[in-house]
């Protein structure tokens, strides 16, 4: 799994594209979870394509009935929309993995 995110710091709508190795011997994935903490105050409002939690800086979402399945090389967007005091959000420890 990779993950990329496209950074905007106007504390607005932040695509992140999560991306399955392109490998013809592995399958399809059929669910996924991503995660990640925040450095800051950054509150989400919405995390959209997914059904997700924040408990203070930790976030963690995972696929809905109609975006788990994710072909080799194929990908999903995901895009958070939230605020943050200064309006930069800073996250770390980003991660994807099957469910």
């Amino acid at each position: 799994m990779k993950l990329s995110r496209a950074r905007r710091d106007d504390g607005g709508i932040r695509p992140v594209l999560m991306t399955s190795a392109p490998t013809r011997a592995r399958p399809p994935l059929t669910g996924w979870r991503i995660s990640w903490t925040f450095t800051g105050d950054e509150k989400l409002f919405s995390l959209l394509t997914t059904k997700w939690t924040q408990s203070a800086q930790s976030v963690s979402a995972t696929n809905v009935s109609w975006n788990g399945a994710v072909t080799p090389g194929g990908a999903v967007t995901i895009t958070a929309v939230g605020s943050s005091a200064n309006g930069v959000f800073g996250v770390t420890g980003l991660t994807c993995t099957p469910a």
